[in-house]
């Protein structure tokens, strides 16, 4: 559930306006913490640099990912009853026919993207394996929230970064090899 979803939980019904302040509030909170972000990492960019920036980083989200998994409760948000994959689709109608519009729309808009020289090819394979990464990690996430708990979820998002990063060793390290790939 998003966040602004879950808000509809908190306002009163009948009451429309008042859910549309609590609203705003969140994405101009949002687009704050976005902003104060980017302020934070162009002033650690220049006192630590790039590669230093990096680990900081890393040391920080690795702390907070330990943290999470020593104080989180073991059964935090593991389902009692496990869900069929039917089950994980919306019981909504309208959101299955406005997700499947959606899908047809980033296909309209990428299925025309074509260029003589092939590049096409390369954006459109970077496009589906976006869209192929964000697909698994959803459907991963509510089957293994579902079936097993956060610290599951952790568990396999901690495999997909190792395994991106053992994949990325793979990328050349000069600038001039890539102009040449």
């Amino acid at each position: 559930m998003s966040a602004k979803s879950s808000i509809k939980l908190l306002v009163p019904p009948g009451e429309p306006g008042q859910l549309y302040k609590w609203v705003a509030l969140l994405i101009g909170s949002k687009n704050a913490l976005k902003g104060v972000g980017f302020s934070l990492g162009g002033a650690l960019l220049a006192l630590l640099g790039f590669q230093g920036t990096l680990r900081l980083m890393a040391t920080v989200l690795g702390l907070i990912w330990l943290a999470s998994l020593l104080l989180l409760k073991k059964d935090l948000g593991k389902a009692r009853a496990k869900p069929k994959f039917r089950e994980l689709l919306s019981k909504s109608r309208a959101i299955n026919l406005l997700s499947a519009a959606r899908m047809l729309l980033f296909g309209a808009r990428d299925v025309w993207f074509v260029k003589e020289d092939g590049v096409s090819l390369d954006v459109g394979f970077y496009y589906t394996a976006t869209a192929l990464g964000r697909l698994l990690g959803t459907l991963l996430s509510g089957w293994v929230f579902q079936a097993y708990g956060l610290a599951a979820c952790l568990w396999i998002s901690s495999l997909f970064v190792l395994l991106a990063a053992l994949i990325s060793l793979g990328l050349p390290r000069h600038p001039q090899l890539l102009a040449a790939a």
